[in-house]
Formats: structure tokens, C-alpha cells, sequence
């Protein structure tokens, strides 16, 4: 009887420790984290210039403080002269934690005028994204270029 108690004793605590280290390390995670893949809708507005864009992005790498994605957006950029199409690709980062993330965006833009070539430019964005831990929803708020001062809201898929 000793020897089958000191036996289960021994046993239970290597099967708990299996069991624990088979859970999958993303659930703890995701509260410090935001989403894999999210949709987003932008607004901007300086003086005479108007942009509004919806984007796509893709987390790619995934640490406690950091976030790395791809993003691409279709959008629309308007003045006092001709309307534009504009169209991204950007490498976003995301640091911080609990809901509370600076965001840096570095990458390119395509603006088009109808009826002419696209001029290719640099894409800047600096700013703020607020997502409660566990929630589906984020609003952004920054500066950049093109996109001027604008703000966002968006959904984790």
C-alpha cells in the first residue's frame, strides 16, 4: 500500500505538469495582445484635405510588448484640385500592453488621379490604438502622411 501511494505520490504530478504545459500559450496571451488579422476604417482631415481609407492587416509576429503586421489599404484622397485614389502597403508595429498600443506605420502609397500615372510616395503614420483586452473592437487616433490627423475604427477578424 505505501508503495502505490508513494507511486500515485510521483505519478499525478508529471501527468499535471504534461496537461499544463499542452495548453495552448495564445489564450494567455491574447490578453496582453490584439488581434491576428483586423479590418480598419480611417479618417483624416487637414485644412483642404480629406482622406478616407478601409485596410487589411496581417499580424506576422506576435511578442508579450510587441506586434509586428502587413497591411494594405484602398482608400480616397480628395482637395480643392482632382480627387485621387490612394493604395497601401505598410509594415505596421504595435507596442504596449492591456488595450493600450503605439502604433508606427512604415511603408508606401500610391496616389492616382484619373486619367494619369500613379505617383508613388512614402507612407508615415504615428499615433494611438485603444483595444480592451479580450474585445473585438480598436480606435485609432494619429497623424501621418498622407493620411493627415485622422482616426479610426476597427474589428479583429
Amino acid at each position: 500500500m505505501k508503495f502505490n501511494g508513494l507511486l500515485i505520490i510521483l505519478i499525478f504530478p508529471s501527468f499535471l505538469s504534461i496537461h499544463i504545459s499542452a495548453q495552448n500559450s495564445d489564450s494567455i496571451e491574447v490578453k496582453n495582445n490584439p488581434c491576428k488579422s483586423d479590418i480598419f476604417f480611417n479618417a483624416g482631415f487637414l485644412g483642404v484635405w480629406l482622406v478616407g481609407n478601409i485596410n487589411a492587416e496581417r499580424q506576422i509576429v506576435r511578442r508579450e510588448a510587441l506586434s509586428l503586421y502587413v497591411r494594405a489599404g484602398v482608400g480616397g484622397l480628395a482637395s480643392w484640385g482632382p480627387a485621387r485614389a490612394e493604395y497601401i502597403v505598410s509594415l505596421t508595429s504595435l507596442s504596449g500592453r492591456n488595450g493600450h498600443y503605439f502604433e508606427s506605420n512604415l511603408g508606401i502609397c500610391a496616389l492616382k488621379e484619373t486619367g494619369y500615372k500613379a505617383d508613388i510616395w512614402p507612407y508615415v503614420y504615428l499615433g494611438y490604438r485603444k483595444q480592451k483586452p479580450g474585445k473585438s473592437r480598436f480606435l485609432r487616433l494619429g497623424a501621418g502622411f498622407p493620411d493627415s490627423i485622422c482616426i479610426g475604427m476597427g474589428f479583429c477578424l
